[in-house]
């Protein structure tokens, strides 16, 4: 079962023993099938598996078993996809109450979720709204103040918390680890504790990546400033994210161009300027669905350097784009609470740019276009000399 589900999760191609049980003339096969896709949904399933799913419970809920229609109605609570909302409505007014109470379960948890997030986001807006009231009526300078001070008390609630969260997630590991000696010792069949014992285990590396995320947000030293060449940190960073798409089955086909001077150089903090090229470019590549391009350029901009990421991806919605760099707030993350997506990958990246390099970084984008991201740094701050 572990191996049925990272192939549906990871490659959309050969899918094939699952596909057969939904498709199975044994009802039982099918509600079980139903089941073990729920539980890939709630991880990080690419757009194609979404939609492969999707169509697949169109069909499902119309089943003449009632206990299938019952799990494809539990399923849908966490299925990503717009098809899920209408199943459901439909789901909750079937004849046998089994199947409308779990439908009418998932919508209530779905609109729970979707209010909570409407609701953060219109807090987050209302903030943003304040501060550009202030820059108007007093100045730029004072709403840079406001924002430093709110997230430095920010930095030390997250650091506090990542702490006590990861040493929660390392005593729940070791747990783990202790069961899982204990059950082969005593020679228990795997097929009765292995799958539940790795989704454990895979739930508890989600939070620790959570939790990282939130550790580098609030860290405080930053390494040393060197004169870096920019072209080299951006190849740099695109081989990052490249090795990590390229990882990935069932990926968007992405074109990359990259055109930066090579003589074009920046005094910052080498690691931390990579590290903040790595999420812009790779929230680049997350943008787009199915086939695409980024490209990467560079210019001097007199005593100043920028690099430009642009992508024909999706692109953020006007009302959106003020919000977007707040810790947390993500415009790709939808009613499922996974580890893809946290909104935290910008967040760091502007923190990098603007504390640690002493630049900018800017964002212009229309829905459905793309979106184009500019870093600008500075060409002169060091003497140490970095080849």
């Amino acid at each position: 079962m572990a191996a049925r589900e990272a192939a549906l999760a990871d490659e959309p191609a050969s899918m094939s023993d699952l596909r057969a049980a939904l498709s199975s003339g044994d009802w039982q096969a099918r509600g079980e099938a139903v089941t073990e896709v729920a539980s890939l949904l709630k991880g990080k399933p690419n757009p194609d598996v979404v939609e492969e799913v999707a169509q697949h419970f169109q069909r499902l809920a119309e089943d003449r078993q009632w206990q299938v229609r019952q799990e494809v109605a539990a399923a849908l609570e966490y299925l990503p996809h717009p098809v899920a909302d209408e199943l459901l409505q439909r789901l909750s007014e079937d004849l046998s109450d089994w199947v409308s109470r779990a439908a009418r379960t998932s919508l209530r948890e779905r609109r729970r979720l979707s209010q909570s997030d409407e609701r953060v986001g219109q807090r987050v807006a209302k903030v943003v709204r304040r501060l550009r009231r202030l820059e108007a009526r007093y100045s730029r300078q004072l709403v840079k103040d406001i924002e430093e001070a709110g997230l430095e008390y920010y930095q030390a609630i997250a650091f506090g918390c990542s702490h006590d969260i990861m040493n929660m997630v390392m005593a729940v590991q070791y747990s783990l680890r202790g069961l899982r000696g204990e059950l082969e010792r005593r020679r228990v069949p795997k097929k009765a504790w292995e799958e539940v014992l790795d989704n454990a285990d895979r739930r508890c590396q989600i939070v620790r990546g959570i939790s990282q995320n939130m550790r580098a947000l609030a860290m405080q030293a930053i390494p040393p400033i060197r004169r870096v060449s920019l072209r080299a940190a951006a190849e740099e960073a695109l081989g990052v994210v490249r090795d990590r798409f390229d990882a990935e089955e069932g990926r968007p086909r992405v074109e990359t161009g990259l055109s930066v001077p090579r003589h074009l150089k920046v005094e910052v903090p080498r690691e931390r300027l990579v590290q903040a090229l790595v999420n812009l470019i790779q929230n680049a590549f997350e943008a787009i669905a199915t086939q695409g391009t980024v490209q990467i350029s560079g210019e001097a901009r007199g005593d100043k350097a920028a690099l430009t990421i642009l992508d024909d991806g999706c692109g953020i919605a006007d009302e959106d784009q003020h919000t977007v760099f707040f810790p947390g707030k993500s415009t790709k993350k939808g009613n499922l609470r996974t580890e893809h997506n946290t909104g935290w990958g910008l967040s760091i990246a502007r923190k990098i740019v603007e504390d640690d390099c002493r630049g900018e970084l800017w964002l212009e984008s229309k829905l459905g276009a793309g979106t184009k991201m500019t870093v600008v740094l500075p060409t002169q701050r060091a003497e140490e000399v970095d080849q």
